[in-house]
């Protein structure tokens, strides 16, 4: 039995069948019993070009192993992954649960470049992509939520890409699969980037009583940012809604590195996210340039109203 197949039989995962090999996805917050080896990634891969029919437009003998190029240990938004880098194929595998999460076809991307208007209609693109998507994604809680599909006229591609909601919320950061491909449907990249699968909804405060707890923090946040120094004044405040995502540590005025860059799923909180926006005061008057002013972001978290952090625009 290889150790991916141990993996699978041994880990709480819903399998899909990819080409040749089994592969599965967590359940929220399980850890695969043995770890993603580098031939157990090298098959993932090759699973996946099966699937989603990649092809090489030259020298179709060479094996996969030397077109993705050696194997490095690296975390990538939070996760232990494998990846490879080379000039014609990029991939990288969760360690722990055996999940494609990023791959770069670099044979295609060296051809595109054509310009001109998209001759596909729209319901035939969303079409391939969500095939694309689904050659290595499998929702295993939630849904997802189409968020943008895009054609690059001076490149000649499309663009598609769906939010991963948690227990029905979106989730503030990046939580979402994209996929690029070309007007004939060949896939040049796609990219899964999950961090939480699920969290508590409990909502004990609604959003009146968010922006009344918010207000003194943003007062302290527009302090550290020196705003009223700057020239700008309070305009109000109106929230966002809820969302789901991790606390920092703007309000310690002793922590410079407050923003979160990897936030971890166990971290996760349901939070109202109020914004507070600013304005140009007096001494902007007569000014033919000046600056657009920042907004002040407070998050209060959903079930006790306290506050857990927040953000400033430049």
């Amino acid at each position: 039995m290889s150790s991916l197949t141990r993996i699978l039989t041994t880990s709480r995962l819903r399998p899909t069948l990819l080409g040749v090999i089994t592969l599965g996805f967590l359940t929220s917050n399980a850890i695969c019993a043995v770890p993603v080896t580098e031939k157990d990634a090298i098959e993932i891969v090759r699973a996946f070009c099966e699937r989603a029919n990649v092809t090489f437009p030259e020298a179709k003998d060479v094996p996969l192993t030397k077109r993705l190029g050696p194997a490095t240990r690296k975390v990538m938004s939070g996760r232990n992954c494998i990846r490879f880098m080379s000039g014609d194929l990029s991939a990288a595998i969760d360690c722990d649960s055996a999940e494609l999460t990023f791959f770069m076809n670099g044979y295609r991307m060296r051809e595109i470049g054509r310009t001109g208007p998209p001759k596909k209609p729209p319901c035939e693109v969303l079409k391939r992509a969500r095939q694309l998507r689904d050659c290595a994604y499998r929702a295993h809680k939630g849904t997802l939520k189409l968020s943008h599909i895009t054609f690059t006229t001076a490149q000649g591609y499309w663009r598609a890409g769906w939010r991963i909601l948690v227990d029905g919320y979106e989730p503030l950061y990046a939580n979402n699969i994209s996929v690029e491909f070309c007007e004939s449907g060949e896939l040049l990249s796609y990219m899964c980037r999950r961090w939480c699968d699920t969290v508590s909804t409990k909502v004990g405060v609604g959003d009146e009583a968010a922006i009344e707890a918010s207000a003194p923090a943003a007062e302290k946040i527009a302090k550290r940012f020196k705003l009223r120094k700057r020239g700008f004044t309070a305009a109000g405040a109106e929230p966002r809604g809820l969302f789901v995502l991790v606390p920092n540590w703007i309000l310690d005025p002793d922590r410079p590195d407050w923003e979160v860059m990897d936030p971890k799923g166990a971290d996760a909180k349901l939070a109202w996210v109020v914004d507070w926006h600013y304005a140009h005061s007096d001494q902007f008057q007569g000014k033919v340039e000046y600056p657009m002013p920042p907004d002040v972001t407070v998050y209060v978290e959903a079930s006790s109203g306290k506050v857990i952090g927040g953000s400033c625009t430049p």
